[in-house]
C-alpha cells in the first residue's frame, strides 16, 4: 500500500493532525494554526467531509514517467482520461524544512506547518509532475486510511479532459519561486526549462 514516510517523531503530530481534521470544531483556531501550515475554516469544513474509507489511486494505471523533448523526466496520460479523474497521490517522506536540501526540486509543502514531502526518495511517479501556470491537473487533501491508521495525502485530480500520451501538469505555486535560487522569469513556463537553462 503506497504511504507517506515518517519518522517516529514525528508520528505524534499526525496523530493529532488526523483528530483535528476529524472534530476541527473541538480545538481553538490559534491551537489549529500553531500546528498546521495552511489554515482556513474552509479547509477544515471540506476534510471534514471526506469518507475516511479513501485509499491512495495507483497512479501507474492511469499515467506513466517518460522522456520529455526538452524538459527532462514528465508524466503523461497512458489512456483518454476524463475531467475529475483521481490522478495520484504526492508520496514520500515527511521531513522538516529545515533538512531539505538546496537545489532538492522533488519536495511539496505538508499540511504541517514546518514539514515537506519529499517525492524523490521513493521515486514517487506524481513527483515528476512539471509546472505549467494554466495546469491540467488540480489538487485536493485527502485523509486515507493505510494500516488502520490516517494520513493527509495530497491527491492530483484532472480539471479538464486529456488525450492519451499529452502531458499532465501542476501549478507549483508562488511559494515555490521564493526559494532561492529557483527564481521563476515571465518568460518561464516550466520548471525544468530553467533547471536545463542552468546545466
Amino acid at each position: 500500500m503506497p504511504k507517506l514516510h515518517y519518522s517516529g517523531s514525528i508520528r505524534p503530530k499526525i496523530r493529532l493532525l488526523n483528530k483535528i481534521i476529524k472534530s476541527p470544531q473541538k480545538y481553538s483556531d490559534k491551537f489549529k494554526k500553531k500546528l498546521i501550515d495552511s489554515y482556513s475554516k474552509d479547509t477544515f469544513e471540506k476534510i471534514n467531509q471526506l469518507d475516511e474509507k479513501c485509499v491512495c489511486v495507483e497512479s501507474e494505471e492511469l499515467c506513466e514517467l517518460f522522456d520529455t523533448p526538452n524538459m527532462g523526466k514528465g508524466i503523461r496520460a497512458k489512456c483518454d482520461l476524463k475531467a475529475g479523474t483521481r490522478i495520484g497521490c504526492y508520496l514520500g517522506n515527511l521531513i522538516p524544512n529545515k533538512e531539505v536540501s538546496l537545489g532538492n526540486k522533488y519536495i511539496y509543502q505538508y499540511f504541517l506547518k514546518n514539514y515537506c514531502i519529499d517525492g524523490i526518495e521513493n521515486n514517487g511517479l506524481m513527483s515528476y509532475l512539471n509546472h505549467m501556470r494554466n495546469p491540467n491537473l488540480g489538487e485536493v487533501w485527502r485523509l486515507h486510511m493505510v494500516d488502520g491508521n490516517g494520513e493527509l495525502h495530497l491527491e492530483f485530480y484532472l480539471k479538464k479532459d486529456v488525450a492519451k500520451g499529452k502531458e499532465l501538469f501542476i501549478d507549483y505555486g508562488s511559494d515555490y519561486w521564493k526559494l532561492d535560487p529557483w527564481k521563476e522569469d515571465k518568460k518561464q513556463t516550466f520548471i525544468t526549462d530553467f533547471f536545463k537553462k542552468s546545466d
